[in-house]
């Protein structure tokens, strides 16, 4: 007897699904679960993919039988970008880098980034008022990823990386070149000479040459805070006493500034497109930040008093999760709701998916901040949002990449607001997490405010 699948399309060869991804990932996937239901498999000739949406079949892939499902294809294929570092290791390599690293990502420890993160923030506003004074929008995608960047560098690191256009231009190329990689069931080896992987690899080498420069200026001034590149020099093997090897020591480089800045400049971008396209949400968050914050600049111990702005974030990161898709690949075979899942087979959870779930979330395109009061929360299932990942291999730096935004948007909402630019359209589609072709906002000042006033 055969033994039963879950439903989905069945197709001879695996160029249909391919294309459906190339072509529209995330619009894709939500078909999938639309016609197909919380568990869906995909046939492609010989092949099969899983597709997983139910928050407890999430959580028991991610939690409670974590130690079966590995990384597996689509993490190796960003090896060439990632190297040795935390997101792509496994096993006994990985449990070390996480062990050696977790006390810097801390909520004591990240207490200590506060004003560092407050002076990159600062220093971005007031680049903004300059654009507001002369009447001039910005592309807020451009914006936030080179604020987030400034901000990994300087608390992380302690580095000052140059602003420079075309260092920020190597940061998209590679965005690019992860996206389509992941995306694809067939890419070309990055080793085929390409216009794009020659492209890539360009940026690789200078990405290469970024790690390489702040390493070698912080061992010109040792021990001179605790922050991230400290704990990562400092660190040496249990066994033999020897540091990590100097390529190593620069994949982790490589890793935290693109991971430590994509997340946050995605959420605060689409946080300016949202609030701009909801008033109320707007006057209550203006209003929230006045009463608490005046125009001073806001502590660490002002975090739990900015709710609504956790919240608008929060709910930010529900409809635009900037990790929407999470893979795996079963080591054994496994049984979830009922269908067998082969050993060495795909499962894919898709928190894109998963956020708009219609049995948990009402009105799921709707956004709405309350989503996230504390009862509400409590009542639904824990996986039902996981913009982080979740169970041991949750995303180490969402603390400090919450805690970031929320000070970047208290800060941003005391002095400006940005508007849409209408002589550059913009379109959402709910079908992609980053917009194509940037998001143009005019940043308009707020003007002199009192604690009770309006937006």
């Amino acid at each position: 007897m055969t033994d039963p699948r879950p439903p989905g399309p069945r197709h001879l060869t695996p160029f249909p699904v391919s294309s459906g991804f190339r072509r529209d990932a995330l619009g894709y996937t939500l078909r999938l679960f639309e016609q197909s239901g919380d568990v869906v498999s995909v046939r492609m000739g010989s092949r099969w993919l899983y597709f997983l949406f139910h928050p407890d079949d999430i959580e028991y892939v991610l939690q409670h039988n974590h130690r079966n499902y590995v990384k597996g294809p689509a993490t190796r294929k960003a090896k060439v970008f990632f190297g040795r570092g935390l997101f792509t290791s496994e096993g006994p390599t990985w449990r070390r880098q996480r062990r050696l690293m977790q006390p810097t990502f801390r909520m004591a420890q990240l207490r200590s980034s506060v004003d560092a993160m407050t002076q990159c923030v600062e220093a971005a506003i007031s680049r903004w008022e300059a654009e507001a004074g002369a009447g001039r929008s910005v592309n807020v995608v451009a914006e936030m990823r080179r604020l987030a960047l400034s901000v990994v560098a300087r608390a992380l690191m302690d580095a000052e990386l140059e602003d420079d256009p075309m260092q920020r231009t190597v940061f998209e190329t590679v965005i690019a070149h992860l996206e389509h990689r992941t995306t694809s069931f067939f890419p070309i080896p990055s080793t085929v000479p390409t216009p794009r992987n020659l492209e890539f690899r360009r940026a690789i080498t200078r990405l290469e040459n970024i790690a390489v420069t702040i390493i070698e200026k912080r061992r010109t001034q040792p021990e001179r805070n605790s922050d991230l590149l400290t704990t990562l020099l400092g660190a040496r093997d249990e066994q033999n006493g020897e540091p990590l090897a100097e390529q190593e020591l620069r994949d982790h480089v490589r890793t935290f500034l693109f991971a430590g800045h994509e997340t946050t400049a995605m959420t605060l971008a689409w946080a300016m497109y949202l609030i701009f396209t909801h008033p109320a949400v707007e006057r209550r968050l203006a209003a929230e930040v006045d009463e608490v914050l005046g125009g001073r600049r806001p502590t660490a111990d002002d975090l739990k008093r900015l709710p609504y702005a956790h919240k608008v974030l929060q709910e930010t990161l529900r409809l635009y999760p900037s990790a929407p898709f999470v893979g795996r690949q079963t080591i054994g075979e496994d049984t979830v709701r009922g269908y067998r899942i082969p050993a060495h087979t795909g499962v894919t959870m898709c928190a894109y998916v998963t956020h708009r779930h219609p049995l948990i979330w009402e009105d799921p395109e709707r956004f709405d901040p309350e989503r996230f009061a504390p009862d509400r929360c409590a009542a639904r299932a824990r996986y039902a949002y996981f913009p982080f990942g979740g169970g041991p291999r949750m995303c180490i730096g969402s603390d400090f990449a919450m805690l970031e935004a929320q000070l970047a948007l208290a800060m941003t909402m005391q002095r400006l607001r940005f508007e849409l630019d209408p002589s550059r359209p913009f379109a959402p589609s709910v079908r992609t997490v980053r917009p194509r072709e940037g998001l143009w906002m005019r940043p308009q000042s707020r003007g002199p405010r009192t604690p009770h006033s309006e937006a």
